[in-house]
């Protein structure tokens, strides 16, 4: 900002001021993980679904967005529906996504289990088309208990190479 000390130059100040805060706005918005980071510090207000504005404004692919999204500081959980509400694909790629993020078995299965209300039939073959191993979905079963830990005895037993022929 120039700001001569004579008063005449008083009445430019808030001009310059807007023009400045606008340069660093749109340097902020140009870049979609630090846009997704304004959001969820406050910083930008009144986003209803960062998913679905990743996807239609920046062109973010699923992973794209489950990586800005978790790196700006955002749980599994929003993550999840901000990539269900923004793309209609089958829950197997939503499950992919939060994946390929990072996120470990049992959480993108509290994920599934929840948003999608699967059983343990359904939520086990999701994630093994997400990419997770049967023992890691095994493990994940027998800590849940009830009926997933009775499909937890069939994994393992699947994994039993003397049960294979």
């Amino acid at each position: 900002i120039d700001l001569d000390v004579r008063t005449a130059s008083l009445p430019t100040l808030p001009a310059q001021a807007a023009t400045l805060v606008r340069k660093e706005l749109e340097k902020l918005f140009k870049d979609a993980a630090l846009w997704a980071k304004g959001v969820h510090d406050g910083l930008v207000t009144g986003v209803n679904d960062v998913g679905k504005v990743l996807k239609d404004v920046y062109g973010a692919t699923m992973d794209q967005t489950a990586q800005w999204m978790k790196q700006a500081g955002y749980g599994v959980d929003e993550i999840g529906n901000g990539l269900k509400g923004a793309w209609d694909n089958p829950s197997k790629d939503v499950a992919k996504a939060l994946k390929n993020a990072g996120y470990a078995v049992d959480e993108v299965g509290n994920f599934l289990e929840d948003a999608y209300q699967m059983g343990p039939n359904k939520l086990q073959k999701t994630l093994k088309k997400a990419g997770f191993s049967k023992k890691s979905i095994g493990k994940y079963f027998n800590d849940l208990g009830g009926e997933f830990k009775k499909a937890a005895k069939k994994i393992e037993k699947s994994l039993n190479p003397k049960n294979w022929f």
